[in-house]
């Protein structure tokens, strides 16, 4: 087994394991509604400033993240249409679950010899980026997605979920 770091390794355990914790604060938001009498809604809606999006935002760009890797980097067969953002606590978790098995279709073979293919991203407005497969995860998909992760849950945070830094990482010892 070669000691070579992956795109593999650089993203599929880690978007799964964030996933996971992803989920278990979602989890954590529905038991502080039931605890607090509110709806779940309280927490898909909430943002944690006025000019920022909403939870159900941030977790839909985790996905969004997802779909251009596989995409991109065209590691299987993706969904075409960028799914709906979701407006309910079980729709956010659903599309967690749909993000998870994505991310267990993918293979150590499926990335291989991926380093150096182009890759080209348009953000809106922009003229378009040209990466290379490993720049466009170090420099645009890590980011994001960690960036929304860490968003949804310091929204929860800001709520009063009783979430501290051991739910964001989980056991760190325990990347899939």
């Amino acid at each position: 087994m070669s000691s070579d770091l992956s795109l593999y390794d650089m993203t599929v355990p880690l978007f799964t394991k964030r996933l996971q914790q992803m989920s278990h604060h979602l989890e954590m938001g529905e038991q502080w509604c039931r605890d607090n009498d509110k709806p779940t809604s309280t927490l898909v809606e909430a943002r944690i400033h006025e000019d920022m999006k909403p939870l159900a935002f941030q977790v839909q760009t985790c996905y969004r993240v997802i779909i251009q890797l596989f995409s991109r980097l065209e590691i299987a067969e993706t969904p075409k249409d960028t799914p709906e953002v979701e407006t309910s606590m079980e729709g956010l978790l659903r599309q967690i679950a749909e993000m998870h098995a994505l991310l267990g279709t993918a293979t150590r073979a499926s990335f291989e010899n991926m380093a150096t293919r182009q890759v080209s991203f348009e953000p809106p407005g922009r003229d378009p980026w040209k990466f290379t497969s490993v720049s466009f995860v170090q420099g645009l998909l890590l980011p994001n997605f960690f960036f929304h992760s860490v968003t949804a849950y310091n929204i929860l945070r800001q709520l009063g979920v009783p979430l501290g830094k051991f739910d964001y990482l989980g056991d760190p010892q325990a990347i899939p």
